[in-house]
């Protein structure tokens, strides 16, 4: 018998993804809220992606087209401020990868000094900003 796939409506997983010169890749988001904005790669878990980095590769995989990546971490960081994401209840757990080569059409790599400037999506920006302060 299958056991049926749950996505947490709760738990989140979201993805700092860098490369071997530090740049970060970041996607425009297309949907609303936040649409035009940019992002790093995020979502839900299914309930049989544990340890959480099954659900890290397939997000990279669906979100980025990155297949292969390196120096899988957890940060041990979550956000969980009450209104950091409208109409659902989303706390990410933050993870940090290496990886070289993606094939998502919107997205790429930015320089940290770059990424000032952007418009971010969500709380997209203090979650790089803690990565990069490590």
């Amino acid at each position: 018998m299958q056991t049926e796939r749950i996505k947490s409506n709760m738990l989140a997983i979201a993805v700092v993804v860098r490369n071997a010169s530090g740049d970060i890749l970041l996607r425009k988001r297309q949907n609303d809220p936040d649409r035009g904005s940019w992002e790093i790669f995020a979502g839900y878990p299914y309930s049989d992606e544990l340890p959480l980095g099954k659900a890290v590769a397939r997000i990279l995989r669906e979100k980025a087209g990155i297949t292969e990546f390196s120096d899988l971490k957890s940060t041990g960081k979550f956000y969980d401020t009450p209104d950091r994401h409208m109409g659902n209840v989303c706390v990410p757990i933050v993870f940090t990868v290496i990886a070289e080569s993606f094939t998502n059409e919107n997205a790429q790599w930015f320089k940290r000094d770059e990424i000032e400037g952007l418009p971010m999506a969500f709380d997209n920006r203090g979650m790089i900003n803690d990565v990069l302060s490590k």
